[in-house]
């Protein structure tokens, strides 16, 4: 009778056993997954810039451009190309003009906005006369003129789509006839013109323009005209600093 006990006691621990397995099997869920792979490449802006070296041309005071020479003023004064990045001129005077062009390549694999502008080098330096307030230094691109003088030193932003080719850009630097231009004996002016670019929708600032056609052409490529010079919004993304040296 005893051993009938312990029998039935052992059956009913392995029932309850089995039914605790059992119940615990139901908290089991049916799953499945797939996934979708997402590859990212990041784009890039990129511009490269160098003189076209045999495009300078000099001419002086009562000349014209249709007059112009390879490197020689009236005067004795002179102008050359040195190397990819560098234009030296030599003893310039009042109604001498040099011209020459920057080449742009657009190696960019999305659309971009770019420009040029003018810094001098000299202009924190006290230990040195600068010539940079006298001179006339205009950039002209896709056939539109912009001063690069002074507080409007930089063109109007321009819209350019990825893999497309710029222009050329004709630069001038002009020292113009005036009656101060005494004041300018023996200075010397460092400039450098900067070609920058960012992406298409990049938020930038365009200097305020006085001739409406370059204004509303600003306008309608996305450039946000201040009343002020205000700085690029973005991190300047490329520059190719070219340097001028008079």
């Amino acid at each position: 009778m005893k051993m009938k006990k312990s029998a039935l006691a052992s059956s009913i621990a392995t029932i309850a056993l089995c039914s605790s397995l059992i119940a615990g099997s139901t908290f089991a869920l049916f799953t499945s997954e797939d996934r979708v792979n997402v590859a990212v490449q990041a784009g890039n802006v990129a511009l490269t810039a160098n003189l076209v070296g045999d495009s300078l041309r000099t001419w002086s005071l009562y000349e014209t451009e249709e007059d112009a020479r390879k490197g020689s003023f009236v005067n004795g004064g002179e102008a050359r190309i040195t190397g990819e990045a560098n234009v030296e001129i030599d003893l310039m005077t009042p109604g001498d003009v040099v011209k020459f062009k920057i080449d742009v390549e657009n190696t960019s694999n999305v659309h971009i906005q770019y420009r040029v502008r003018m810094i001098s080098n000299y202009e924190d330096d006290l230990t040195v006369k600068d010539l940079t307030p006298a001179l006339k230094t205009t950039a002209i691109i896709e056939d539109k003129e912009y001063a690069v003088t002074g507080s409007e030193n930089a063109t109007l932003w321009k819209f350019v789509e990825k893999d497309t080719a710029i222009e050329d850009i004709d630069v001038y630097v002009e020292f113009p006839d005036a009656a101060d231009n005494n004041d300018y004996k023996n200075a010397k002016a460092n400039i450098a013109f900067v070609v920058e670019a960012v992406q298409s929708n990049g938020k930038v600032y365009d200097h305020m323009a006085t001739d409406g056609a370059t204004l509303a052409d600003g306008i309608a490529k996305g450039g946000v005209i201040s009343t002020g010079n205000q700085p690029v919004a973005v991190t300047e993304a490329n520059q190719t600093y070219k340097s001028l040296k008079v």
